[in-house]
């Protein structure tokens, strides 16, 4: 299921995050702060509440549409990451890597909006037990 694999990615971005605002406190260096700040905002907080919304509404999670968002969002945010770093790092040359894994990140977020605004509708498709208990 889509949902589960966005929050084993989301736990994967949680603990690289989690690691690099160690080593930076560790080092005195806070250079790649907006790469931290990026990678657990994006990738930890974002994916996992993305996994959960697919858990809760298997109808949306169940579409091609949520296939391609899913590649799209795990393929272009490493990219955009990694960008980052070297040009806070002071590598002008990746400026175009942050601007085309940034630009297919929100692509991949319009994309989920589009499928929950179609594939989410009331009371039709939660994933809910009959003493109105959610199962994830």
């Amino acid at each position: 299921m889509i949902g589960i694999r966005f929050i084993k990615m989301a736990v994967i971005y949680f603990v690289i995050g989690v690691s690099m605002g160690l080593y930076m406190s560790i080092v005195h260096s806070y250079t790649l702060t907006s790469v931290h700040v990026h990678i657990n905002l994006l990738g930890w907080v974002s994916m996992a509440i993305i996994g959960t919304v697919y858990c809760l509404f298997p109808a949306a999670a169940s579409t091609k549409l949520a296939k391609v968002q899913f590649w799209l969002y795990n393929i272009f945010l490493p990219i955009m990451m990694i960008g980052l770093a070297f040009v806070v790092n002071g590598n002008e040359a990746l400026i175009p890597a942050v601007a085309v894994g940034g630009t297919i990140l929100v692509i991949s977020v319009i994309l989920l909006a589009i499928n929950i605004i179609i594939h989410v509708k009331p009371g039709t498709n939660h994933n809910v037990g009959p003493n109105h208990t959610t199962y994830l």
